[in-house]
């Protein structure tokens, strides 16, 4: 046991009184941890939507996503901007050494656009169509090629058609000559 030294009281026990830490100063620590991990997502990502979305399950804004996608596809367009340097740097150095001419160093190439959508263009085409038979029903006075540029169709030129319109009946005879000649 303990002996009274002067710091208990008249019963020979100590008088304890637990002290802690109540400010939260480790708060600052943190938040400051926090803010450069985002400041570096933002360098190297170019945005930080998808660090700050959370853990497997969680989900985000769409719209700030789609958002966002735009800002990583622009920092891969920056960043495949070294693929000249690379060849002025290291390929040209490369074919010269083994092949004796620079001309033949690659030209390498960073494809960073996504494929085309083909269900929008379909859907799109679609439309376009629609409406193009609802203003011929309807007899409005619309430039069908007009749309169809516009629409970024490729048509065929006036000339093509009408040629096309001019060997058909052409075509059609010798056909009906042939399977005459066939049935006899």
């Amino acid at each position: 046991m303990f002996e009274d030294q002067g710091g208990g009281d008249e019963k020979g026990k100590w008088n304890l009184e637990l002290v802690e830490a109540k400010s939260k100063n480790w708060d600052t620590f943190q938040a400051h941890r926090r803010e450069l991990n985002d400041d570096i997502a933002i360098l190297i990502l170019g945005q930080n939507l998808t660090t700050q979305m959370g853990g497997a399950g969680a989900s985000g804004s769409k719209a700030g996503g789609a958002v966002h996608e735009g800002v990583r596809r622009d920092k891969l367009r920056k960043d495949a901007g070294i693929a000249a340097a690379i060849r002025d740097q290291v390929l040209t150095h490369e074919a010269e050494i083994n092949f004796d001419d620079e001309t033949l160093a690659p030209r390498p190439i960073y494809r960073v656009d996504p494929p085309a959508d083909r269900n929008a263009n379909a859907a799109a085409l679609l439309t376009v169509a629609q409406a193009l038979t609802q203003f011929q029903a309807a007899h409005a006075p619309v430039e069908v090629r007009s749309i169809l540029k516009d629409a970024e169709v490729p048509i065929v030129t006036e000339e093509e058609e009408a040629a096309a319109k001019a060997v058909a009946p052409a075509e059609a005879a010798k056909l009906a000559e042939q399977a005459r000649e066939a049935a006899v």
